[in-house]
């Protein structure tokens, strides 16, 4: 008792699942954007708290 395959056997793509990926593909560059456009801002906030320190500590000495 064989069953043939057929070897052209196509495999259907909901176009629900290809929405998602894009929907999906698309919230993963924002957040990426997102963070780093955060980490430009805290670098440049922790450039600025060093200065600031290092000018305190200069005026106490």
């Amino acid at each position: 008792m064989l069953q043939s395959k057929n070897s052209l056997d196509t495999v259907e793509v909901s176009v629900a699942s290809e929405r998602a990926e894009a929907v999906g593909g698309v919230l993963i560059a924002f957040f990426a954007a997102l963070m780093a456009i955060s980490q430009m801002v805290n670098g440049e906030l922790e450039e600025e708290m060093m200065i600031a320190h290092n000018k305190v500590v200069n005026y106490s000495s």
